[in-house]
């Protein structure tokens, strides 16, 4: 099974890195948006967000530590799969910048140096929606519909509003982005669950409403 997460992750990194690196290097700059607001400018900069904002890779760890069933780990991947496919998708079509403070590794501090290596290792594009907070809240949200887990998925739901508010205090993301991620993650999980017999379902109900045959 941990053969098994490793393979998935690893698939799907590969696929979104690619995506994501590719539309970076290939987006000329006059096609960004901003997406900054008045919100943006009440949120300090917080260098000890640097702490919350690793939680990020625990989350992603965490199916190999507490191991799903197969069913439960096909549900888990089927959202972040999703998650990617959505985000790689809006970030072609509406690439941003992220915000970023200027010379952040000058200040004093383990922090600050761990924010310039964020900043160094994700390429200044791809915000929108926030990828660390939607798979944060997708596996939070997985961990906590399985009954002998639960309790780990409260956690995990507070390590990832921790993740959350890391990414705008510093100034890895802009309000927007988080919003955009927080919107996505019931979208995700609704999509994930799809299956044919449930969109054959869903073709009857709307038939139904309208009185048309089934399209």
């Amino acid at each position: 099974m941990r053969l098994q997460h490793i393979s998935v992750v690893a698939g799907i990194s590969v696929l979104y890195g690619a995506v994501g690196f590719g539309n970076f290097l290939l987006t000329p700059e006059e096609r960004y948006v901003d997406v900054q607001t008045w919100i943006d400018a009440l949120i300090p900069f917080q260098a000890a967000f640097a702490w919350p904002y690793l939680f990020y890779y625990v989350l992603l760890g965490v199916p190999l530590v507490l191991v799903p069933r197969a069913d439960e780990l096909r549900v888990l991947w089927k959202r972040v799969a999703w998650a990617s496919a959505i985000s790689a998708l809006v970030f072609i079509a509406f690439p941003t910048h992220p915000l970023r403070l200027a010379n952040v590794e000058e200040l004093p501090g383990l922090a600050p140096w761990i924010i310039a290596m964020i900043y160094k290792i994700d390429p200044p594009a791809n915000c929108f929606p926030s990828l660390h907070v939607l798979h944060s809240f997708l596996i939070a949200a997985s961990y906590h519909r399985i009954p002998r887990y639960r309790a780990f998925g409260v956690a995990f739901y507070l390590m990832a509003v921790g993740v959350a508010l890391a990414t705008v205090f510093i100034k890895q993301h802009y309000a927007a982005d988080v919003i955009a991620g927080l919107f996505l993650v019931p979208v995700v999980c609704y999509l994930a669950e799809l299956t044919p017999e449930s969109l054959r379902r869903s073709k009857k109900l709307v038939a139904g409403i309208t009185g048309r045959r089934e399209f």
